[in-house]
């Protein structure tokens, strides 16, 4: 998805350590660089600078970067399209938050994206639904249990390894 290459754009130049760098919670992901912007900020989009040149030639061979210069423009289009928000902070640091969509659907919208996914991938983890809706873990366990008592899906595994899959209905002679 676009989310990947939002990612490797913005960390093209955050080498340093990298947990003090990336800051995600439900609502957005902030990128920090503790390097300043090396031209005016009206250059921006623009102008493109390296600050080291050997780490852009790496990611550029091994294909992470298509053209230097372009990964602001590109980061800014594919927000556009999803629908999300983005801003950049230029200061004593340069940071790029990526704000997330947070999806509030009612419960059966829930139900039905459970069963397309069901029937796209042939199983599914309450972690996933919990993660996609930004709901907490106890609606997207009770969402599944809804969808086992109407006979739809399956629980399957045990302990820390539990996941879903449609239930496959047998036929008049069992199978």
């Amino acid at each position: 998805m676009g989310d990947l290459r939002l990612i490797k754009t913005s960390l093209i130049c955050c080498i340093r350590d990298i947990e003090d760098q990336v800051n995600v919670d439900p609502e957005k992901v902030e990128i920090v660089n503790p390097g300043k912007l090396l031209f005016p900020e009206e250059e921006l989009e623009k102008r493109s600078a390296q600050r080291n040149p050997i780490l852009v030639d790496l990611v550029h061979r091994i294909g992470l970067v298509e053209k230097a210069g372009s990964g602001i423009r590109r980061i800014r289009k594919l927000m556009k399209e999803n629908g999300s928000k983005i801003k950049f902070d230029i200061g004593t640091y340069f940071s790029v938050v990526f704000y997330r969509q947070i999806r509030r659907r009612s419960e059966g919208d829930r139900l039905d994206w459970i069963l397309s996914e069901l029937k796209e991938r042939g199983k599914i983890k309450s972690k996933e639904v919990q993660s996609f809706f930004s709901i907490h873990r106890d609606t997207a366990i009770e969402d599944l249990n809804k969808l086992i008592k109407q006979g739809k899906i399956v629980k399957r595994g045990g302990g820390n390894n539990i996941w879903y899959e449609l239930k496959i209905k047998e036929n008049k002679n069992g199978y």
